[in-house]
């Protein structure tokens, strides 16, 4: 419960609880759920817990805990000797970890691991790191390549259409699914012609086009509203590439928020 009680007296109960093997999982769950960084020095703790169902919900909740040693803590994680506990590393790491982070997880032997990363980077909006994701179109597991074309589906970019139309001709019947309504989900007029096509395939393909063709996305011919996202990441800007960097994007009528890590903002078009 503590995760669902404000206050500072729930905290401290879901930190004392990460100290007995009985509530571990559970206040795991709750310091998560409450976003409480102060609970991140006891969870750091159980890395070299024994059980590795423990590590594996440590790797679950770090992200959403917070602090400055999550990322260094899931690396670590992510060579866990058990899989299920690579797995919820490296799909953690995919959510808040550097770039470099996303490419050893999109680089694992084991496809369950390349899966859950894939979908992380979807769920996560990581938007940034879409351009890995090709690497995954042609993964020799189904299941991977179904995990990137809901991925694509998730980050909504019109310039995975391309490679959507390409994981329609997938041999494999829920990849061809996934990429359909992911076509339906980018919302780009490019993709009517292939939705009409596979509209009229009997099973679940033809329903997926015939979804994604009377969804309403198609009907949009100008952007929602009049503003646009203005994103991007790097690793390690030092203060005068910030400065560089700004000024770049001021002198084209841009003036995102820029950090060492990532460009943020937005313009009215």
């Amino acid at each position: 419960l503590s995760g669902r009680l404000p206050g500072a007296a729930a905290r401290r109960a879901a930190r004392a609880a990460l100290g007995r093997a009985e509530t571990v999982s559970a206040a795991l769950a709750a310091a998560a759920e409450s976003e409480d960084p102060g609970a991140l020095q006891a969870a750091l703790k159980l890395r070299v817990a024994e059980a590795y169902e423990t590590r594996r919900d440590l790797a679950r909740a770090l992200p959403r805990i917070g602090g400055i040693r999550t990322v260094d803590a899931l690396r670590v994680l992510a060579q866990d000797p058990a899989w299920e506990v690579r797995r919820e590393a490296s799909a953690s790491l995919a959510r808040v970890g550097a770039l470099s982070d996303i490419s050893h997880g999109l680089d694992s032997d084991d496809a369950d691991v390349v899966a859950a990363v894939v979908q992380a980077l979807g769920e996560a909006d990581r938007t940034d790191a879409w351009a890995k994701l090709l690497s995954t179109c042609k993964h020799p597991r189904a299941q991977v390549r179904e995990a990137t074309a809901r991925a694509f589906g998730d980050l909504g970019l019109p310039a995975a259409i391309t490679v959507l139309q390409d994981l329609v001709s997938d041999a494999n019947p829920p990849v061809r699914v996934a990429a359909l309504t992911a076509l339906g989900r980018a919302g780009d007029r490019r993709a009517v012609h292939t939705l009409r096509r596979h509209a009229a395939v009997p099973g679940a393909v033809g329903a997926a086009a015939l979804d994604a063709l009377t969804g309403g996305m198609m009907l949009r011919k100008v952007a929602p509203d009049g503003r646009i996202r203005v994103r991007g990441s790097a690793e390690g800007l030092t203060q005068a590439e910030q400065a560089a960097v700004s000024a770049a994007l001021a002198a084209v009528g841009l003036h995102p928020s820029v950090s060492a890590t990532a460009v943020t903002g937005s313009m009215t078009v």
